[in-house]
């Protein structure tokens, strides 16, 4: 689905930021800092900083700080190995519900695509996506809502044979997703 369809995104406020590159003919490396300062999604306060780097096939994000509205990400860091294919990141998590339904937690993602080919670019990848071998995984733990502490629980997705699979590691609250291109879908 075009992003389009989602209506017009207008975000202002103040961007700074720097960018230094070396090394550009044989093996490029960039540092890259950027933050987004009294930014507005429409009317929505937003909120961005990144401090990130590239080099041998890396991208690795050093810190990440992303705000919408009451939810916030914050010490955020990951990287993602273009040449293997794999991405992992880990991030806390807050926001305020309902105006007094405090939730933390921290997301960990852990995912890797068999065959990778980064000179084929992100559209053919997102195009072929259930031509593709891809595992990951989401973990959310330290969860407390209003100081209370729950269960940690993870939710996996795999591709596999045009089969697009999501479960979780909680029997008692187990989903299950199959999405079979161009077919039919199936919750049990």
């Amino acid at each position: 689905m075009p992003l389009e369809r989602l209506g017009t995104f207008n975000i202002t406020g103040f961007a700074s930021g720097t960018l230094k590159l070396t090394d550009v003919l044989s093996n490029t490396k960039a540092e890259l800092s950027l933050a987004l300062e009294k930014g507005r999604l429409n009317a929505d306060p937003l909120s961005f900083s990144i401090s990130s780097e590239y080099s041998n096939e890396k991208v690795k994000i050093h810190s990440m700080e992303v705000g919408y509205l009451s939810h916030k990400l914050t010490d955020s860091y990951g990287v993602l190995d273009i040449k293997k294919g794999t991405f992992t990141f880990l991030s806390n998590y807050r926001a305020t519900y309902f105006k007094d339904t405090k939730v933390n937690l921290i997301i960990g993602i852990d995912a890797r695509l068999a065959h990778f080919n980064s000179a084929e670019g992100s559209a053919s990848f997102l195009k072929n996506l259930f031509n593709q071998k891809l595992q990951g995984k989401a973990e959310f733990s330290s969860i407390k809502v209003n100081g209370e502490s729950f269960n940690s629980w993870d939710l996996r997705v795999k591709v596999e044979n045009k089969i697009l699979t999501f479960d979780t590691n909680d029997e008692a609250e187990k989903v299950f997703i199959s999405l079979i291109r161009k077919q039919s879908f199936s919750v049990a």
